[in-house]
């Protein structure tokens, strides 16, 4: 998101694409879950501790849940995006 914004800020369109395609990327590992729980499983694979759930969460959400996790960290390493300090 940041690089897309330095990218709008200096008016180069064009070198947005592979940005743009890794936010498609995430957004579709993502989109597996809804809101808060795809928001707090792409903070646990970036290496942030996102808190307990608000709401009861059933054994087959939580499993999609760690599944997004894994996939989402799999694909930020091959970025090579480091974790957070958290």
């Amino acid at each position: 998101m940041v690089h897309l914004y330095q990218i709008f800020r200096e008016a180069k369109a064009g070198a947005a694409s592979p940005a743009f395609e890794q936010l498609q990327e995430i957004g579709a590992i993502i989109d597996q879950l809804t809101f808060p729980l795809n928001v707090a499983a792409g903070m646990e694979a970036r290496g942030l501790k996102p808190g307990v759930p608000k709401a009861i969460v059933s054994p087959s959400s939580m499993e999609i849940y760690r599944k997004i996790v894994h996939d989402l960290r799999k694909q930020m390493m091959a970025w090579g995006l480091e974790l957070a300090d958290a």
